[in-house]
């Protein structure tokens, strides 16, 4: 939700592991102190910690006339009051429009207690008896604030060759389909199992995020591994997904995609799943559906049908292709499709990620490596391009190859012949080698920072993916994709997604792309409280930045209001403006919106937008 929550009683946020303290301090303190009665009310925007005190009641509702501000609009004004009264806690409903729910039946009062499930419409509240140092281990962040820290401790590992680990745990539903056991049962004991400098956040009602920094993929393990103990000790079974940075992914959003993947992976038997290694991996070849274009994206707009249409011609023929587009935009699924129409479809298609590996591990990923030819090198280990032989090598962000595995990697492009790592011995392969960035190699090249050579080697057909805000007519369509999706994972049945939110992410300019917008879409389907995502259930960065306009995107008698035409009114609305605003220039309309002139051309079309009719004006 919006806002931090406000409270007038004498409570206060926990946006920390122990506020500053030490835990021996944290310890001393609680000496002689009685355990206290709280509630724990958690909403979109982190976790708030409410004591009780005996014979004082507590009001919790949306707006300032309540002692508890949460700023759900799911919650009326004055929603209920919550009362310690001797040994027993009384919630009384005050009239609110969504009710007061106890053990999922709706009650005027109730005495409840810590084994009870209360709701205030559907925003989960419950019952804990804490002492203080329990409190100072409590708290979790909200989920935009976590992301925050993310992004700091990424840029710290970037800058010192360090790693990390986001860790996702949530809670499996009971047997019978009953609901997941609250937070409150577990999440105590996972936080007490963290180090002081580890964050943790409210993903969602039943799930929380981890980042631990400085961890290896061993230590991320162990602590899995314990946190799933913890849940059984309480009663709870728990799943646990795991990214590391760099292995599995370089960006936020990338490590958050991949980390729920494997969440949604884990099983009764492997409740602990590690994401994929980005550094290297090989796709199995794919067996034949007849449908060339099953696991394509959306294409809509005319500069990502153009690529794909470039894919289709390039595909069977065996010269190396060039993929360039930002972070997030699906370079690698071009590269799928490419292998997937090739003669190479029945072999293998090896994926390396250049800037997930070690510099010094590069050429041994690439070429493999003999026993003994460098420390740790227990055992012979062949390379993607000897594992990928008759097939194709994807070498993801090819802009940081350091300089040596530069001159190596030209040297199979014209030979198809390379040496392991400790061996005189030469071996002939057959592979078809496409490359993917987000940097300009051109100006690389140029500043020494990439050998001009095996730039004209790797870019004898160039594919540029437009970013997500270039091509906004594919939002739609792309989030009902990820709606139905995220369904599927997370056994939800979310129908849509509400006018005004829709709106919201059209106006967003998605730094992350598809991959930003996957994670939004699949976090807004955990978090949504009813049948529709809804502004409530977006990033705060997106609320905040989103459009208030006096006239609706689509009022009853401006024609058809289903999804597709309500997106393109407000194109042509936003594209209409733009151009008055540039007196008809479209270089001018197309730089403002950070769309190609193609596209914008494109849109005016669609939208039956003349120049001389704007510049008439």
């Amino acid at each position: 939700m919006g806002g931090p929550s406000t409270l007038n009683q004498p409570t206060r946020q926990i946006t920390g592991p122990t506020d500053g303290r030490s835990l021996a301090e944290l310890f001393r303190t609680s000496l002689g102190r009685e355990r206290r009665t709280s509630l724990l009310i958690y909403h979109r925007g982190g976790a708030e910690l409410v004591p009780l005190r005996p014979d004082v009641g507590v009001v919790v509702g949306r707006t300032s006339e309540a002692d508890v501000v949460v700023s759900e609009s799911g919650l009326s004004r004055r929603h209920a009051r919550f009362e310690l009264r001797g040994q027993s806690i009384i919630v009384e409903d005050l009239g609110s429009t969504n009710g007061v729910f106890v053990n999922g039946e709706r009650v005027d009062q109730a005495e409840v207690g810590p084994l009870d499930q209360v709701a205030l419409g559907s925003l989960p509240v419950v019952i804990n008896t804490l002492d203080p140092l329990e409190e100072g281990l409590y708290g979790l962040e909200s989920h935009e604030r976590f992301r925050i820290h993310l992004d700091e401790e990424i840029a710290r590992c970037r800058l010192f060759g360090r790693s990390l680990a986001l860790l996702l745990v949530g809670a499996q539903p009971g047997r019978g389909g009953a609901t997941a056991p609250p937070l409150n049962l577990w999440c105590p004991d996972v936080r007490r199992l963290l180090r002081p400098f580890d964050h943790a956040g409210l993903y969602s009602s039943s799930r929380v995020e981890l980042v631990l920094a400085e961890s290896s993929s061993e230590q991320a393990d162990e602590l899995a591994r314990r946190i799933i103990s913890s849940g059984d000790a309480a009663g709870a079974t728990l799943r646990c997904g795991i990214a590391l940075y760099p292995d599995s992914g370089t960006t936020p959003d990338a490590l958050f995609e991949v980390a729920a993947d494997a969440f949604h992976q884990t099983s009764q038997q492997e409740p602990v799943r590690r994401a994929d290694t980005l550094g290297s991996r090989s796709l199995p070849p794919k067996a034949s559906t007849g449908d060339a274009d099953a696991d394509l994206p959306v294409l809509l707009s005319p500069s990502m049908k153009e690529a794909y249409d470039i894919i289709a011609r390039v595909a069977p023929r065996p010269l190396p292709v060039l993929i360039r587009g930002e972070t997030g935009t699906g370079k690698e699924l071009a590269a799928q499709a490419i292998h997937r129409r090739s003669p190479r479809a029945d072999k293998p298609l090896g994926c390396v990620n250049c800037g997930a590996l070690p510099a010094q591990l590069v050429e041994s990923t690439l070429f493999g490596h003999e026993k003994g030819a460098f420390t740790g090198a227990y055992q012979r280990r062949l390379g993607v391009f000897e594992t990928a032989n008759g097939g194709t090598v994807l070498l993801d962000e090819i802009g940081e190859l350091p300089p040596e595995a530069q001159a190596s990697l030209l040297r199979v492009l014209e030979t198809k012949r390379f040496c392991r790592v400790g061996s005189a011995t030469e071996i002939e392969v057959d592979v078809r080698v496409l490359a993917a960035t987000h940097c300009d190699l051109e100006a690389m090249a140029r500043h020494g920072g990439f050998r001009e050579d095996l730039l004209f080697r790797l870019n004898v057909i160039t594919i540029d993916l437009p970013p997500l805000r270039e091509r906004r007519e594919e939002i739609a369509p792309l989030v009902q994709f990820f709606i139905e999706q995220a369904n599927v994972a997370n056994d939800c049945a979310i129908e849509g997604i509400t006018a005004a939110a829709i709106e919201a992410l059209l106006s967003h300019d998605w730094p992350g792309n598809i991959r930003e917008l996957r994670n939004v879409i699949e976090r807004g389907v955990v978090i949504a409280r009813g049948s529709q995502i809804t502004m409530d259930d977006l990033p705060g960065p997106i609320r905040q930045t989103a459009p208030t306009r006096a006239q609706p995107i689509a009022d009853e008698d401006q024609g058809p209001t289903d999804l597709k035409s309500r997106v393109q009114r407000y194109e042509t609305q936003v594209v209409r403006q733009v151009l008055t605003e540039t007196g008809g220039n479209r270089e001018a309309a197309a730089e403002r919106l950070g769309i190609s002139l193609r596209t914008l051309a494109y849109k005016m079309r669609l939208g039956g937008i003349r120049t001389q009719d704007i510049k008439g004006r």
